[in-house]
């Protein structure tokens, strides 16, 4: 019960939340018509992630929420890649490469971690760390074709968004103005939090985190695709290509891994700081690889 509580509590805020500090100009006009195959997944809370790169560095996940105001973008990832946030808490991107071929430059966003997705990530509901949040002044540059019987979107880009004072003032958003919105947010989730703490729940322990993501389409075999730089998947040794056969977690024995889906039930019971044996194929040949999870999701 406490985890659907939570999840319905993303899901108000996410939908409920304003932000009237916008600033007044958003990404340039430019490639009107261009049309692009936008690949996505669905979290495992059935957000739509889609995934980015900024300045080059990347690529990092963003759920996609057509009721956040504007592009957030977390403060530890802005940090890494050398953004700082103004006064005012924005900050602007030079490039920003959206998987499947779409580019923003100048691209300005709200640095800062929104409450919903520390608490999405700490508890590893997703099911893979988030970033940040595509809101607004970025799905507005884009007429978006989202069917979830297929594994791409097609976005259109359009004339392009440009806030002008007058337009902006028409909105509702004023430059300067405080974010009372993600005040209102972080109020409400340090309350839930309280909650939490009241009635813990297997729920609550925060999931493993091993840096990788998997291959879709292969309804038999876990490949990995990718795996994250400096992550425990990456000290431990596993690599792009391993397909994970076996996953034994602390002091239990070896459990065969079926699909995606059997590992993600399978690594769900994983908390942070378990040694995780991996039994993976490489070329052919049997390897183990031991990674200590951290804090997130798989």
């Amino acid at each position: 019960m406490n985890k659907l509580f939570f999840l319905s509590l993303i899901a108000f805020l996410t939908a409920g939340h304003s932000l009237s500090a916008a600033p007044p100009v958003s990404a340039p006009v430019s490639k009107a018509g261009m049309v692009y195959k936008v690949p996505y997944r669905l979290a495992d809370t059935k957000h739509v992630i889609v995934r980015a790169k900024l300045n080059g560095k990347g690529p990092y996940n963003f759920i996609m929420d057509t009721g956040a105001p504007a592009l957030f973008v977390s403060a530890d990832i802005a940090d890494k890649i050398g953004v700082k946030p103004k006064a005012d808490g924005w900050g602007t991107f030079d490039r920003l490469e959206i998987e499947g071929g779409a580019v923003l430059e100048k691209m300005q966003a709200r640095i800062e971690s929104p409450s919903q997705l520390k608490g999405m990530n700490a508890m590893g509901l997703a099911g893979v760390r988030i970033d940040g949040v595509f809101g607004f002044n970025l799905l507005a540059n884009f007429r978006i074709e989202l069917d979830l019987t297929q594994p791409k979107m097609v976005w259109t880009r359009q004339a392009g968004m440009r806030l002008t004072p007058a337009s902006a003032k028409e909105m509702g958003i004023k430059a300067g103005d405080k974010p009372k919105g993600v005040e209102e947010m972080e109020s409400l989730t340090k309350m839930a939090s309280t909650l939490f703490v009241q009635k813990p729940q297997p729920e609550a322990v925060p999931r493993g985190f091993f840096g990788i993501e998997l291959e879709a389409g292969k309804p038999d075999e876990v490949r990995i695709k990718s795996v994250l730089a400096d992550s425990p998947a990456a000290q431990g040794g596993l690599k792009a290509g391993d397909i994970i056969t076996v996953l034994a977690a602390g002091e239990a024995p070896g459990e065969k891994v079926g699909n995606a889906t059997d590992l993600r039930a399978k690594a769900a019971g994983v908390s942070a700081g378990t040694s995780v044996r991996f039994t993976v194929q490489r070329d052919g040949v049997t390897v183990q690889a031991t990674v200590i999870a951290g804090k997130g999701g798989l």
